[in-house]
């Protein structure tokens, strides 16, 4: 057919097409049948509990699914849709002029099967498939009447696509479509939104949330894997064990006693091991046994450590890596400046494998672990994220690291999801007991492996110090002129800052460096290239990190001597654990120095006074691994800790539960209610501290200038929403902060001069 031809019956009041073209050399037959083959590949990797309360027979909940990804661009046969992929054929961009097709997708879903609970799923599904469902979807078309509907339309050709559906499904599925097909209703586009807003507000059960995630995961994961003439990406079996045996043949010779008791075990898993032991090889050949879908989703604090572990993951074995390549993803907030940097951000396969990570598509996902308290929460590709990690084996690490509000977040998360069938894995190098019981509780008894071989493995002396940090100045300076490096930690930004400029005018400026949390994306990965630099380096060329908690997780760093403020004794044991990482060094130093009230802010009064209560008792100590588990749980007594985590717990709850019910269950937040959502999380509870991806004002020319969005990344920082929720400025779909902004300081707490 001659694309010419095409668009003069385009341009007629004729309803007469030849074939209906999803893409410009793709017809929606052949769209829709590479559509269900990676269908196919969704449904063999759902486990029964995915859908097992979901008022739907295992066969039935198929066969809706398949007239979902069937039908869900029927609305392509429209005048508009036609005539752009006829200019496409001759070389001309045009965008698709009058209703989207997804609309035009309704009556179709309308008619493919009756209601679950009233509400049109099939509909609701494919009219939402390119820009997530919200209560204002569409409502720029709903004046649209029956008439203008009618007429923008392919109309038999859609009916005779439509009419295909039973026949279509039992040559893919192997058994009769198990519904009659209604009539497809041209309506005016308002009654259409009616009839799938109505029965959400009446607040549909939970069940009709995920749902509806399921159905719009499938969708998605068919549609754009058939777009992209992908396969599914899956691992190959074994790939995972194999490779970490290598890795461990080549560092130590054999898996660890308790290495192997990890990849035999079936079922939940918590590990209590200290740093530098091989967590990550053990939690890789426990998840390797452990996901039932195929997909590993491995969960971190920080993106400096998942970018780390990324890396990790991908080299090859030679070069002390798994060797997956791009069989893992990265996800977290600024994971797409990562993907745009290295592959080019107009490039296909930037496009691609950004997608492919963000929806958690790959099957071995690094995130951060708010993509997946977010996805909870209905933020961005919240459908994808749930119904991906149903049935997989989930590695949270780091578990301590955490506040409680979080922790109780996490916590809940991992019920859901082990009522969806899937297995996971809690690990920590400072694992408290009360802790351990909360996990314990809402995953059903899970195995613990805490060895006590290492109770008597000792790395570090502690000294107590009962004076201000910043006593400690000239003390670090001869260090430093020593040839020693020196790690220093405060437990606030103004405390690094402090610290940092009575210490440079004591020795070189480049023997020195200042870090904490409030840099800018490309200003902390030129220092975190620096750190890792001088941790690596073997020379005697002193050096002092003065840093906030921010490198007590996710640096792999190694000094040799430590000062540091008083913090409640798990955090310390991480501080601990960037110093003679390996006990290389013999028996390291370590001065511990009283908090200021701005740690104690941080941390919590009674918390810091009972830590510098059990630190001032171990004045003068080697501190091997027991005594440290001693320290902790005398940290946190365990009745204590654990009724308060509880009550976060209860709250936690009741804030999804409340955010879930605003939403209809299904709608997906949008930009504005993220900032409502965040001003209101930072006003009504300030002890939890959110914080907010922003980019400082001074940025924002250069921040115009960038040739794909997505580079603006490089510009954003992390800022406590309580110093900046009224300093935030939307611009162009962007979060700007008016705070005064320095390439060797980081983002300050005032305004910007003369603003």
């Amino acid at each position: 057919m001659r694309p010419e031809r095409e668009v003069s019956r385009t341009d007629s009041r004729s309803s007469f097409l030849r074939e209906i073209w999803a893409k410009p050399n793709e017809t929606l037959s052949q769209h829709a049948q590479e559509c269900s083959v990676r269908l196919k590949a969704f449904l063999r990797s759902l486990p029964p509990d995915a859908v097992a309360d979901l008022s739907f027979a295992s066969e039935e909940f198929e066969s809706r699914l398949f007239a979902t990804v069937y039908l869900h661009d029927v609305g392509k046969a429209s005048r508009g849709f036609q005539e752009a992929m006829a200019a496409l054929r001759n070389g001309k961009r045009v965008s698709p002029r009058g209703l989207p097709h997804a609309l035009l997708s309704i009556p179709f879903g309308l008619a493919c099967a009756p209601p679950v609970d009233g509400l049109p799923i099939e509909a609701l599904t494919v009219s939402s498939h390119h820009t997530p469902y919200y209560d204002g979807l569409y409502s720029d078309y709903s004046t649209a009447d029956a008439r203008f509907v009618r007429e923008s339309y392919f109309w038999e050709e859609a009916i005779a696509f439509f009419r295909k559906l039973p026949r279509v499904h039992k040559r893919f599925l192997g058994r009769s479509y198990p519904f009659m097909l209604g009539e497809p209703v041209v309506r005016g586009v308002g009654e259409w939104l009616e009839i799938l807003r109505e029965p959400l507000r009446d607040y549909p059960r939970p069940q009709i949330r995920r749902a509806y995630g399921t159905f719009m995961a499938a969708l998605h994961f068919s549609d754009w894997l058939a777009s992209g003439h992908r396969d599914p990406p899956a691992l190959e079996p074994r790939q995972v064990s194999v490779a970490v045996g290598s890795l461990i043949a080549r560092k130590d010779g054999t898996l660890k006693r308790y290495q192997e008791e990890a990849a035999e075990t079936m079922g939940h898993l918590l590990v209590h091991l200290p740093t530098g032991t091989g967590k990550t090889e053990t939690a890789l050949l426990w998840a390797e046994r452990n996901t039932r879908s195929g997909r590993v989703a491995y969960l971190l604090p920080t993106r400096v450590v998942s970018n780390a572990l990324f890396d990790r993951f991908r080299r090859p074995v030679e070069a002390e890596g798994l060797g997956l390549g791009d069989r893992v993803g990265l996800c977290h907030g600024t994971s797409a400046f990562r993907y745009a940097s290295e592959l080019g951000c107009k490039s296909e396969e930037y496009r691609s494998q950004r997608l492919l990570a963000s929806t958690w598509i790959t099957p071995v996902t690094v995130a951060t672990l708010d993509q997946l308290l977010l996805a909870r929460m209905n933020w961005s590709h919240w459908e994808m994220v749930e119904s991906l990690a149903a049935g997989g084996a989930i590695i949270l690490d780091e578990a301590h690291a955490y506040e409680p509000y979080t922790q109780a977040l996490a916590l809940l998360a991992c019920q859901e999801f082990a009522a969806l069938g899937s297995r996971i894995a809690v690990m920590s190098a400072t694992f408290p007991k009360f802790l351990r019981r909360a996990f314990a509780e809402v995953l059903g008894d899970p195995k613990l492996l805490s060895p006590e071989a290492f109770d008597k493995k000792a790395r570090h002396r502690l000294t107590w110090r009962d004076e201000n940090l910043l006593c400690a100045v000239e003390e670090v300076a001869r260090e430093v002129r020593a040839g020693r490096r020196v790690l220093v930690i405060a437990n606030t930004v103004g405390g690094v800052s402090e610290f940092y400029r009575a210490l440079r005018s004591r020795i070189e400026p480049q023997r020195t460096m200042m870090y904490h949390s409030r840099y800018i994306e490309a200003h902390r990965r030129e220092k975190e290239d620096r750190i890792n630099e001088v941790s690596a380096a073997r020379s005697g060329q002193g050096f002092a990190l003065v840093a906030t908690q921010v490198v007590e997780v996710g640096l792999d760093i190694d000094f040799d001597i430590l000062f540091t403020e008083a913090a409640p004794i798990d955090a310390l044991v991480q501080r601990l654990g960037r110093v003679n990482r390996k006990g290389a060094k013999g028996i390291a130093d370590v001065m511990v120095f009283r908090s200021d009230e701005g740690g104690r802010r941080v941390y919590g009064s009674d918390a810091s006074s009972r830590a510098e209560e059990l630190l001032e008792g171990v004045d003068g100590q080697v501190l091997c691994e027991g005594l440290l588990r001693e320290l902790i749980e005398r940290q946190y007594p365990a009745e204590e800790a654990l009724a308060a985590l509880q009550e976060e717990v209860r709250r936690a709850s009741r804030r999804i539960r409340d955010v879930r019910r605003q939403l209809w269950q299904v709608q997906t937040l949008q930009l504005s209610d993220e900032a409502r959502f965040l001003r209101a999380l930072a006003s009504s509870r300030p002890d939890e501290m959110p914080s907010v991806d922003v980019i400082p004002s001074c940025f924002r020319d250069k921040v115009e200038r960038v040739p794909c969005g997505v580079l603006a990344a490089q510009y954003i920082v992390r800022v406590p929403l309580r110093i900046a929720h009224d300093r935030l400025q939307f611009v162009d779909g962007r979060l700007y902060v008016r705070l005064q902004y320095d390439k060797e300081f980081g983002l300050a707490a005032g305004p910007d001069a003369g603003d």
